[in-house]
């Protein structure tokens, strides 16, 4: 029985090597294309911060300034019905790539979290020379659209967030530690990636992903699909998903903040409360209020596709 039972582990044990070591071969063999090549000719990078961003527009330079950020495995493109919507209104729409996904560049130092990827976005800004902007974020980008507002208050002129990814709580609070087999199954990078390259990176399973997101399964249509599995071309896009998967995990369970974390954060609501005071009609608390609850009533009414 012994016998049979170990003989039959190993078995499984080495299909599932073969699995990820075969999917994982065809990832290497797919990301081969450098961004500035596999990238859309709709849309141009720009430097912002540390890092040059793949964006799109859409709408008259004069208007006034929508800018858009996409959620987990989505890029700029996903945002283009929403674009066109605001173009016939005469505002000037702006949607960015967040790496690691879409066809911005990959930050060296595999800097993720959402102060670095918060900068960013206000270095579009500052790209494009915008004094004020509406910021949208949804899923995963709510919360750097969050930084970026807290970082640059006076350059934002309303905030909209859309089933936001924002992982709020108190100074106190503390997330569980992941299990150890978890943490080192992230910190090995051959293993993380092969499994990324199974699940997230793979085209064979684009449709699964979607459908897991969204509340109508029906709606992750070919169009769809083929439009989230663009960016897969890009060299080396499965271990920046995998380095971006490491960094959320350990931001996720990172030691509850000290006393300097909650100054900084005590000194921006501090100068937030300031600029609101000095900016009365373009923001405040009740106007932020106003933007967020829209979104929240959008994210209700509609699937995660549908609103992008």
């Amino acid at each position: 029985m012994k016998k049979w039972f170990f003989r039959v582990s190993a078995a499984l044990l080495a299909a599932v090597v073969l699995i990820l070591a075969g999917f994982s071969w065809q990832a290497a063999r797919r990301e081969v294309l450098p961004a500035a090549k596999a990238a859309p000719a709709s849309g141009r990078f720009v430097k912002a911060a540390d890092v040059e961003i793949f964006v799109q527009e859409a709408g008259p330079a004069d208007g006034l300034p929508v800018v858009f950020v996409h959620g987990t495995g989505a890029w700029s493109e996903a945002w283009r019905e929403s674009m066109s919507a605001l173009a016939a209104t005469g505002a000037r729409a702006i949607a960015l790539d967040l790496p690691p996904f879409g066809f911005s560049q990959r930050p060296g130092s595999a800097r993720y979290g959402k102060l670095d990827q918060g900068r960013r976005i206000v270095g579009v800004l500052d790209a494009f020379g915008i004094r004020q902007a509406v910021l949208v974020g949804h899923s995963f980008g709510g919360g750097p659209t969050m930084e970026a507002a807290l970082l640059a208050p006076d350059r934002v002129r309303a905030l909209v967030l859309v089933d936001a990814a924002l992982s709020v709580g108190t100074d106190d609070a503390r997330a569980p530690e992941p299990p150890l087999l978890l943490r080192g199954f992230l910190a090995t990078q051959p293993l993380r990636d092969s499994v990324v390259a199974t699940f997230l990176t793979n085209p064979l399973f684009t449709r699964k992903l979607l459908q897991g997101f969204i509340n109508d399964p029906a709606r992750a249509t070919e169009d769809w699909v083929r439009l989230y599995q663009r960016p897969l071309v890009v060299a080396d896009t499965t271990p920046a998903v995998g380095a971006w998967l490491l960094g959320r995990a350990r931001h996720h369970h990172a030691a509850r903040p000290g006393p300097a974390p909650r100054q900084a954060r005590a000194a921006r609501r501090a100068r937030s409360d300031a600029e609101r005071r000095s900016h009365p009609t373009d923001r405040g608390p009740s106007g932020l209020q106003r933007a967020a609850a829209q979104g929240r009533r959008q994210s209700r009414d509609q699937s995660v596709i549908g609103f992008q």
